[in-house]
């Protein structure tokens, strides 16, 4: 279970303590954070807590129930200082999405890209990776206009040192050339996190629990073992069905899902 993180959105429905003593009661001991989560009872609160359940913090990100196209380049840099104050080595932030934009395609994804730039010197002076994730095209309009691998290999290229990528399977499951593109990135040693959970068969943007959909994740796994990575594993599971039920259950078959998969 060392290799074994969970992003708490996995038990959305839960309050910051909630989620910390149910990790620490089922062996858990990393977890990423959301900043909706830490901001109500502030980074020293959240710092207890952590110490309490023995919980140590493998990234931070910024808010799901929240429309992206509100949340500014000062907040975004708020997160990157509070990643440094609770120890995590890394930060993920999503670029912006078309929503509110003026412009096309093409000038957002620009504009993102500066944006990105930014946000790295801010993380440089912090000490902490930036993570930038590409997402499902479908959500280009809500969430973020970088939305392939090839897309954040050349990024991470042009911004330089301090900047990695994540591979979450629900938005890059689709891409054809997904695994040619994770070995280029793996080459260029850009692969800083990788989040599990598995596609639905119903064409709902639900995730489910890993084994259980479309997606050949034992194949995506060994692959990617087979290109030397060495980081963390992230559970991140969405999905309003899967919050609503009994936290020990739904737990237990995650573990169990994560105890085939990864050994």
């Amino acid at each position: 279970m060392d290799r074994i993180s969970f992003n708490t959105i996995t038990n959305y429905y839960l309050d910051m303590e909630s989620v910390l003593k149910l990790y620490h009661n089922f062996g858990i001991s990393n977890a990423t954070l959301w900043r909706e989560k830490i901001d109500p009872i502030g980074v020293n609160h959240t710092k207890r807590l952590l110490e309490n359940y023995g919980i140590s913090v493998t990234g931070i990100c910024g808010w799901y129930d929240r429309p992206k196209s509100s949340i500014t380049l000062q907040e975004k840099k708020r997160s990157i200082e509070i990643a440094a104050e609770l120890n995590s080595p890394t930060v993920t932030i999503l670029a912006p999405c078309l929503d509110g934009f003026e412009g096309s395609l093409e000038d957002c994804r620009k504009v993102s890209f500066e944006q990105t730039a930014l946000l790295l010197d801010t993380a440089r002076e912090c000490q902490v990776k930036l993570v930038i994730e590409p997402v499902h095209p479908k959500l280009l309009n809500s969430v973020s206009c970088l939305n392939t691998l090839d897309q954040a290999i050349e990024w991470c290229e042009k911004l330089g040192p301090g900047v990695g990528i994540e591979l979450d399977v629900n938005n890059l499951w689709w891409d054809p050339w997904l695994y040619k593109q994770m070995r280029v990135a793996a080459n260029k040693n850009l692969i800083c996190g990788v989040q599990l959970s598995d596609v639905s068969n119903d064409g709902s943007q639900e995730r489910v629990i890993m084994g259980k959909g479309v997606f050949n994740i034992e194949d995506f796994v060994c692959f990617l073992n087979e290109l030397g990575y060495s980081g963390m594993f992230e559970v991140e599971l969405i999905g309003k069905s899967l919050w609503m039920r009994d936290s020990h259950q739904y737990m237990k078959e995650i573990i169990k899902s994560c105890a085939h998969l990864l050994g």
